[in-house]
């Protein structure tokens, strides 16, 4: 009897022991989602915040993030240990709860330099939001990383634009006249910083995209605060902090092109500003009047029919003369006062067409046009 108890022992045991299945992660079966954090009607007397620095000391037993329950906590009260405190229990996994609440809620993290310190730099491949251009996610390139994607500094960053989002001075079409969130439109107005008194857009948030048409845009003008042309500084920084104001390419009733290089595609296309060869330059032309070097090579053929003149005359002694001649041959009769010449019955046209310059936009559809900030 004993044995069969044994074995049916270890039966129950071994199945305890064995490894539950895996809970199925399917968009039907989503984890709880905790609407109400832990302890959310606790008194005080119930929970507390838990501290960072060790207690030990200072309130005996008491958590905090560096210790966790300290080790007095594990110690039997005769052998001078105590119990956990049920106000750290609820403290914690309330703390824990309000993190997944806003997981599940769908948050995401700002940039926090607090925090970057305190666990000694962003890993690599870290996302964290902008905390001055709503929208911005930045990913960091190295671990460890302690520098601020925001930095305005002119300092070279460990961060990049996410992958998937759209990089200072993307031009962004779209049908409505509200321009997409992070965006202004591509008007040929100016953005520059709150003290910039740029036209467009005077706020910190225009910060990328003013660099980036400092370093990639030559033929977007420069402008001090007082809306008088400038020509560009030592560095994007530099004007920036100088409260100059750049303007955007104006793309108003204008589609896009490639870059020119190496193919000599554009060669010959009218340049407005910039050229075939660099970003953000203006081509082309909606009309053009044609020049007698685009004409079609041709020839107009001139033809005289055969015909002749009928003609009198009266002779000096006064008798008459008649008859006809053709075009080919000269006839003068000298009546002692005039001289009559046969015609050779040629006739021409006037010139027509005016030479006005056609229309050669192609068939389009219009969008606004809108810059990336």
């Amino acid at each position: 009897m004993i044995g069969g108890f044994v074995r049916k022992l270890c039966a129950l045991l071994l199945a305890l022991l064995a490894p539950l299945p895996a809970h199925a992660l399917t968009r039907g079966s989503p984890p709880y989602k905790m609407g109400v954090p832990w302890g959310q009607s606790a008194g005080g007397a119930y929970i507390r915040t838990i501290p960072v620095p060790s207690q030990i000391g200072i309130t005996n037993c008491a958590a905090s993030y560096t210790d966790g329950f300290p080790p007095l906590t594990f110690l039997p009260s005769g052998s001078g240990g105590c119990p956990p405190f049920g106000q750290d229990m609820n403290g914690i996994l309330s703390a824990l709860a309000l993190g997944l609440q806003w997981a599940f809620a769908g948050g995401t993290m700002n940039y926090d330099a607090t925090f970057q310190t305190q666990i000694g730099g962003y890993p690599q491949g870290a996302l964290v939001q902008s905390n001055i251009l709503i929208g911005r996610v930045w990913r960091s390139t190295v671990d460890n990383n302690v520098t601020n994607p925001d930095d305005q500094t002119g300092a070279t960053v460990s961060w990049a634009v996410q992958v998937g989002t759209n990089p200072a001075g993307t031009p962004i079409p779209s049908f409505s006249s509200t321009a997409p969130p992070g965006s202004v439109l591509a008007n040929g107005s100016t953005v520059g910083n709150a003290s910039s008194n740029a036209t467009l857009r005077a706020n910190v948030d225009t910060y990328w995209l003013f660099s980036f048409l400092w370093t990639a845009c030559s033929a977007c003008n420069m402008f001090n605060s007082g809306g008088g042309s400038v020509g560009r500084g030592a560095t994007a920084i530099a004007d920036w902090n100088a409260n100059r104001q750049i303007a955007t390419p104006d793309m108003r009733g204008r589609g896009v092109i490639g870059v020119d290089v190496s193919t000599s595609r554009l060669t010959g296309v009218p340049v407005i500003n910039g050229s075939t060869t660099t970003g953000a330059s203006a081509l082309g032309e909606n009309t053009h009047a044609l020049t007698v070097g685009e004409l079609a090579s041709h020839s107009h053929t001139i033809t005289d029919p055969t015909h002749s003149h009928g003609f009198s005359a009266v002779l000096a002694g006064g008798a008459a003369l008649a008859g006809t001649i053709s075009p080919s041959v000269a006839l003068n009769v000298n009546t002692g006062s005039t001289t009559a010449a046969a015609a050779t019955g040629i006739t021409g046209t006037n010139a027509t067409g005016s030479g006005t310059a056609h229309n050669n936009v192609e068939q389009s559809l219009t969008v606004y046009w809108y810059l990336q900030l």
